[in-house]
């Protein structure tokens, strides 16, 4: 086994080769799926600051987690309708890794340990590199199974109480 060999079995290799080009597609894929349908979409990026602790770590070298929210609203919804508010690393856990149920509202990043989760290994080509056509079809089958979950609950949430 070569160095190089080593590195690419690492999963934590093997995500970060991922979460960029997931994020990409899943984001191409929800705006094409979107278009046309009974949804009013809108997105939001937000910062979050980890609490310093006493005695941790200067809060000048301290990066903040950076959340990206999908908001969607039926289209017939009246204005002070609460959107479905939905974590878009969430869906690009789902995309990148094996079995992974999401959980679409949780307000932080997910910090995973190893074996925690496991990289779904047939989004990469014969040479390690990520398949785009698979990476990309993935995308399309999360983004749709998200949209048919919350389409068959849009006539409840529209209804009055």
């Amino acid at each position: 086994m070569t160095a190089a060999d080593s590195i690419t079995d690492n999963p934590w290799y093997l995500a970060a080769q991922l979460v960029q080009p997931a994020l990409i597609r899943l984001v191409d894929q929800l705006r094409q799926q979107l278009t046309d349908t009974a949804w009013k979409s809108s997105y939001e990026t937000v910062e979050v600051w980890p609490e310093n602790p006493p005695g941790h770590q200067d809060p000048a070298e301290t990066e903040p987690q950076i959340l990206y929210w999908l908001y969607l609203n039926p289209k017939d919804a009246p204005s002070e309708t609460q959107p479905i508010q939905i974590n878009l690393w969430e869906l690009c856990y789902q995309i990148c890794f094996e079995s992974y149920t999401p959980v679409l509202d949780r307000p932080t990043i997910q910090d995973f340990q190893l074996g925690d989760v496991a990289v779904d290994r047939t989004l990469f080509d014969d040479d390690g590199e990520v398949d785009w056509n698979r990476l990309d079809t993935k995308a399309a089958e999360v983004v749709k199974t998200m949209l048919n979950f919350y389409n068959s609950s849009i006539k409840y949430s529209c209804e009055p109480d």
